[in-house]
């Protein structure tokens, strides 16, 4: 085969993967899973840790509690935050 063929690559960015996998594992009813997770998440964006290390995070959340973490727009706004800098980083 010769030419040349563009292809569209699909994009997943890794914070949406690290909050993929914490929704994924609080819904299978281990929400303590999820901590290391969106401690990443978080750490990735720049949040400051705390004086507790959890990065905001309620110690020892439910599933209800968790669910309502991993689902709000505030980690979303994160998510999108750190995609701007790791694309600012590659100079993309």
């Amino acid at each position: 085969m010769s030419g040349n063929t563009e292809r569209a690559w699909p994009l997943i960015r890794y914070g949406e993967i690290l909050l993929n996998y914490a929704e994924a594992i609080t819904e299978a009813g281990q929400p303590l899973l999820a901590y290391p997770k969106l401690i990443e998440l978080r750490n990735r964006a720049g949040i400051l840790p705390g004086a507790d290390n959890l990065y905001s995070l309620k110690p020892i959340m439910s599933v209800m509690e968790m669910r309502e973490i991993v689902r709000n727009k505030e980690e979303l706004k994160w998510l999108s935050r750190i995609s701007v800098l790791m694309i600012l980083e590659d100079g993309q």
